[in-house]
Order: structure tokens, then sequence, then C-alpha cells
């Protein structure tokens, strides 16, 4: 989203934008009330106190929920099956004997929150959360782009699927623009344009020759 943001304030600098698992000029309305529930978490953790947690306990629960919420949104069905299947969390603790009992899937993103929390701010997340709500690049933003742009979605992306980057490309090619998209194969949703974007490295390299 920077990337489309510089090439939309700096038209005569920017050359060129490789746009990896983004939304295009817009943030989705579907995406907002999803970055919505990301931060809720954070808000309804007491400790949050409305932002005014510094020099005191901090709201860790709150941010390791919302990054839980975050990590299984940001991910897809085949990354889950393949990764965790049905296995519980403890062999000897079936999930259907209590409450507590979890399943691995439950018990991993949990204590992945947990531990990530111990290094994220609150407030960044929330002002993060709310930085990418209110991305939108405006008609006359995006008529006055002069960069070529590659698209690089992710097939499995549930938070920004193919089908945003293809209406934005057709959308700048019929302005004039030059626009690509390429996809990133694979089941691990939002997270393979992190984690396996060298799928697309030869498209990528090819771009930055033209």
């Amino acid at each position: 989203m920077l990337a489309m943001e510089w090439a939309a304030l700096y038209p005569g600098f920017v050359e060129r934008v490789v746009h990896v698992i983004g939304p295009g000029f817009d943030i989705h309305p579907y995406v907002i009330e999803l970055l919505d529930v990301w931060a809720l978490p954070i808000r309804l953790d007491p400790k949050w106190n409305n932002g005014d947690y510094y020099g005191r306990d901090e709201p860790q629960d709150g941010v390791a929920n919302a990054l839980k919420i975050i990590t299984i949104n940001s991910r897809a069905p085949g990354w889950a099956d393949k990764t965790f299947g049905y296995k519980p969390a403890d062999a000897a603790k079936d999930p259907a004997a209590a409450m507590g009992n979890l399943f691995a899937i439950e018990d991993a993103l949990i204590k992945a929150g947990i531990g990530r929390a111990k290094t994220a701010d609150a407030n960044s997340m929330l002002y993060t959360a709310k930085a990418n709500q209110i991305y939108r690049l405006t008609d006359d933003d995006v008529k006055g782009m002069k960069a070529k742009i590659l698209f690089v979605p992710a097939s499995s992306d549930a938070v920004f699927p193919p089908e945003l980057s293809r209406r934005a490309a057709e959308r700048y090619r019929a302005q004039g623009g030059v626009a690509e998209v390429v996809v990133i194969e694979g089941d691990g949703g939002h997270l393979e344009g992190v984690l396996n974007v060298a799928k697309q490295g030869d498209a990528i390299r090819a771009f930055l020759a033209r």
C-alpha cells in the first residue's frame, strides 16, 4: 500500500511498483471490518486503558488474542489441514472429553500469540489497523501515476484475493497505464506473499528489467 501511495505522491520518481499481496488502489469494505475485528481484543482488554498504558502493565492478553485472530484470518484452510489436521494438542486429552482440551491448531495459535505479544505494542497495532482502513487512492491519484505496476496476489489469500489485483490492473490499463498480474500459487493464504514470494521471483526480475 505504501508503494502505491509513493507512486501517486511522487509520479516522477517512482518508475515501478511491485504490489505483493496488496488490495490494489483501495481497501475493500470487507477488510475495513476485518481490521476492526482484529483490533477488538486489544480495545476490550482493561489494561489497554484507552491507549494510556505506558509505565504500567501492558494489554498483553488483548495483543495475544488479536495476533491469534490475525494469524488464522491470514492463513487458509489448506494450510490448517496440512499443518495440523484434527490432531489434539495433547494425545492424552481428547478435545471431545472436556471444554479445556484443545486441538493442536488452537494450542499452537494461542502459544504463538502469547510469544509474539511480548514484542508487539498495542497502540502500534491499532494505528496500523487504522492506517490500513483509510488506505484509498482517488481517481485523480491513480490517473496521475506513471509507474509500471506488477500485481502479485496469492491464490489462497482471503484478505486480498487475486480478483482485487485483476480489477485494479484493468482500471490502470484502461487509463493508459502499464500493469501485469502474476499469482503466487499455494495454500498458505495471505502469508504466501511473505513466505513464498520467491515462487514469482522470475516474473519480478523480468518486470524490473523491462
